[in-house]
């Protein structure tokens, strides 16, 4: 099949607003499969999926193509970026026109090659929707443990993750990325995790066995070999459910819409392009934009102090969208 055909004729506006089309192969004969087109309940009406299905018979007839589509709770409730990408799972991405699921893959593979690489030092990995942020935070410190010790270990690890961004981040993701913290305790205000990491922390903490503790991988999603889950031996976090941004929203700060060339990207186009498709719901996607706390115009994130007592930006020498351009707030230190 020739596959960019294939994702320009599903780029026809006939097609409606679908938010993914994936490809599952046939083991058993080869050049034929499943097309499963990814929809919002009541986002394709009767023409588009006629039209669809017209295309299929014409052109592609060994290719079987199926509507799949996805309630209001299926879409907000995943309380992290790789349970949320589990409901998309296929051999291939045909088609992603809001860019998000493309980026959530390559983010699952940073967060994997980071996991291998800093093991027992990251327990997990959060991603700050509205500044674009990537937070991981560190284990093995003392309660209370301050001073020099802990800050030259803090300022290391948030080289290290720094490093494996520049060396091993797809350039598309490099984009999406406008800064990274390393923290030892759970940031204020709204994130996402990104693997289920956090899981095997709860689950140790009530006396569980771990069963998260060691899963390896979870095979092709949508494209993707395995991703690490996260090390058991660390204390649960305590966490505020409100401040958790559920399933799409945390897409905000990864979706190609709004964005330009540059990697530019404005949040406002990018939360009202993501509202056409996956509809307006319980507002869910608007939380993207929302600040730390109410009425602050602050996000506290712990940046990782640098041994002068000078707080580092945070930021690694990445791609970073000019606030400036697009009109949106800085993204806040703690300074």
């Amino acid at each position: 099949m020739d596959f960019c055909h294939l994702s320009e004729t599903l780029g026809d506006e006939r097609c409606g607003l679908y938010f993914l089309a994936g490809m599952d192969l046939n083991p058993a004969a080869a050049g034929t499969g499943v097309v499963t087109i990814h929809a919002a309940e009541g986002a394709l009406n009767n023409g588009h999926q006629d039209f669809i299905e017209s295309v299929f018979a014409a052109q592609f007839r060994d290719y079987d193509v199926r509507f799949r589509f996805h309630s209001s709770e299926e879409l907000h409730c995943p309380d992290s970026l790789e349970s949320f990408a589990r409901s998309f799972r296929h051999d291939h991405i045909v088609s992603d026109p809001t860019g998000a699921f493309t980026r959530v893959a390559k983010l699952l593979e940073l967060v994997r090659d980071i996991r291998a690489e800093l093991g027992s030092s990251v327990d997990r990995i959060l991603w700050r929707s509205e500044t674009s942020a990537l937070v991981v935070l560190a284990t093995g410190f003392q309660v209370g443990e301050t001073g020099t010790a802990e800050d030259d270990r803090l300022n290391f690890l948030h080289d290290q993750v720094s490093s494996l961004i520049r060396d091993r981040a797809a350039a598309d993701l490099k984009k999406a990325i406008r800064s990274v913290h390393v923290n030892t305790e759970m940031p204020a205000g709204r994130y996402t995790h990104v693997d289920e990491g956090h899981r095997a922390a709860q689950d140790k903490s009530t006396g569980l066995t771990g069963m998260f503790a060691r899963i390896s991988g979870i095979a092709a999603l949508i494209g993707l070999g395995t991703i690490s889950a996260a090390s058991a031996s660390v204390p649960a976090l305590v966490e505020d459910d409100g401040s958790l941004t559920p399933g799409v929203a945390a897409l905000v700060g990864l979706t190609t819409l709004g964005e330009n060339s540059y990697g530019l990207r404005n949040h406002y186009q990018a939360v009202g392009g993501l509202r056409l498709y996956f509809g307006k719901t319980d507002g869910s996607i608007e939380t993207g934009l929302l600040p730390g706390a109410p009425g602050s115009d602050e996000i506290a994130l712990t940046d990782t102090p640098s041994p002068d007592g000078a707080k580092p930006t945070g930021e690694p020498n990445l791609p970073a969208p000019s606030p400036e351009l697009l009109d949106l707030p800085d993204t806040p230190s703690n300074s």
